[in-house]
């Protein structure tokens, strides 16, 4: 009788959430560690990832999720029209860059991403007294882990539970029909 995953113990559920906790935490100690100790770039321009003052946790939000707190924050059309103050914003969100202000075609993309997650962003913010750094990432970490055991659970529909767990595939015992 093939197992359908819908009889997940509590046992497997916790090696899955170890699991998951476990690879993040590899991962932020690798980010963790070359944040710290490799050499920056010295970049002409002022960009808020490289600058000597940029701390760890707001490198956590680089990328597309320092546009989604951006968004959140400030708003599509404010952003775009770079109609907000540079230096207040910088203080308050800590992933605001000097560049893509100045030459306005980096605003320009702020339409490419999707509202749901600036408008998770932003009620979580106030209910964290307005950081909406600590939003996104919260968020963001709260979402690999949903993810994490949605896969699972998907994985275990078709595969034993060593094999959704190692994400491998072993040859399954064949019974006769």
């Amino acid at each position: 009788m093939r197992d359908t995953g819908n009889n997940i113990s509590k046992k497997e559920w916790l090696r899955v959430i170890v699991l998951l906790v476990g690879v993040k935490l590899v991962i932020l100690s690798v980010f963790a560690y070359s944040h710290h100790y490799l050499p920056r770039a010295n970049y002409d321009a002022d960009i808020w990832m490289v600058r000597p003052g940029t701390t760890f946790f707001s490198n956590l939000a680089n990328f597309d999720g320092a546009w989604f707190i951006r968004l959140s924050a400030i708003g599509y059309q404010k952003l775009t029209a770079g109609d907000y103050d540079l230096g207040a914003e910088d203080q308050r969100l800590h992933v605001m860059d000097k560049l893509g202000y100045m030459d306005g075609i980096e605003r320009k993309y702020a339409y490419r991403h999707w509202p749901l997650y600036p408008w998770l962003i932003k009620g979580c913010a106030r209910i964290l007294g307005e950081n909406f750094l600590l939003a996104g990432v919260l968020l963001s970490n709260l979402f690999y882990f949903l993810y994490g055991c949605f896969f699972y659970k998907l994985a275990r529909i078709d595969f034993s539970e060593q094999t959704a767990i190692l994400a491998r595939a072993r040859p399954r015992k064949q019974t006769p029909a």
